[in-house]
């Protein structure tokens, strides 16, 4: 929705992770976090138990539509305010409080961001990679 890219940051599950003990599965695995940029118009599908943020704009104003089940939403609606929770299948951490010695930290993307913003939807086959 927009016409502006915006960022993801997605983490691997770990929930049914058989290399990692019970309390390593409730956590991000940190190595397994990566950011893409999502084009103008473009939609995706997580795989349940993954972890992630909700997109953000990477340089002009971005617009986006969220879809979440029903539990989801009446666990999102129970909070007065944004803090960590576990409501059914709605699990969320505040990475800064379980990982104080790390800061993400992610290469600028305003670049990428410009070119996307210039492109016709129809040519993202010609999206530079990255490195």
């Amino acid at each position: 929705v927009g016409k502006a890219p915006c960022l993801l940051i997605l983490g691997e599950p770990t929930h049914d992770r058989e290399d990692l003990n019970e309390d390593e599965r409730r956590l991000p695995d940190i190595s397994k976090i990566r950011g893409y940029i999502v084009p103008a118009g473009y939609g995706i599908i997580i795989k349940k138990g993954t972890w992630h943020d909700f997109p953000v704009s990477v340089g002009p104003e971005a617009t986006v539509f969220v879809i979440n089940t029903k539990e989801v939403v009446e666990a999102l609606a129970s909070m007065k305010e944004p803090s960590p929770m576990d409501f059914g299948d709605c699990y969320k951490v505040r990475t800064a409080d379980v990982f104080k010695h790390i800061r993400l930290k992610f290469p600028d993307l305003r670049p990428i961001a410009n070119w996307f913003c210039s492109l016709n939807t129809s040519d993202v086959t010609t999206m530079p990679r990255a490195e």
